[in-house]
């Protein structure tokens, strides 16, 4: 090849690297930053959707037709209608119904690994990765070593991100994944 090629071929490859940081960048913004807001009703219904009935086996409030989901089902609605917000909801229906009202588990205490570990094995296994380039000899230039890792970090705050969203959540007819007794 001569210089002019070799040259192209560089900065081509560079500029592909900074699009593909730059989009994923651009997405956990968007992500990071979106604004829709969501009607009582929606609110109330994905609320009905995050707890479960007490005396149901894996129901959601909202799939279930026992009286005690009735009540939960009113506690909700009236304290979204006094403005209480999602987090003071959720403590209240622990203090009333324990910790058996939650869908998924919780996220504090030893429950936390459960989050957390997704997040470990992922940041391991881009060192391992690294590791294992550097052993073989591959030679990785300082800048490709910056890149992987930014693409690793975002990867990570991204999933991260969205496990904060998601914390509690679980769609009607989805499966529970676990019990948190």
């Amino acid at each position: 090849m001569n210089d002019s090629s070799t040259w192209m071929h560089r900065h081509q490859n560079k500029l592909f690297w900074v699009i593909v940081f730059g989009a994923f960048a651009g997405l956990f913004a968007v992500a990071a930053f979106d604004s829709t807001t969501e009607s009582d009703n929606d609110r109330l219904q994905r609320l009905r959707e995050s707890y479960a009935c007490p005396t149901c086996d894996g129901q959601s409030v909202a799939e279930s037709q026992a009286s005690v989901a009735e009540v939960i089902s009113a506690v909700i609605e009236e304290e979204i209608r006094t403005g209480a917000t999602d987090v003071e909801i959720r403590d209240l229906l622990i203090k009333q119904y324990t910790a058996e009202v939650l869908l998924n588990p919780s996220s504090e205490g030893i429950w936390a690994f459960i989050w957390i570990a997704p997040l470990v094995v992922l940041a391991g296994g881009s060192v391992a990765v690294l590791l294992a380039l550097n052993r073989q000899r591959v030679s990785l230039s300082n800048s490709k070593v910056l890149l992987v890792l930014g693409f690793t970090a975002l990867l990570v705050l991204g999933i991260a991100y969205g496990m904060t969203q998601f914390v509690g959540e679980r769609g009607v007819n989805d499966l529970i994944t676990g019990d948190t007794e």
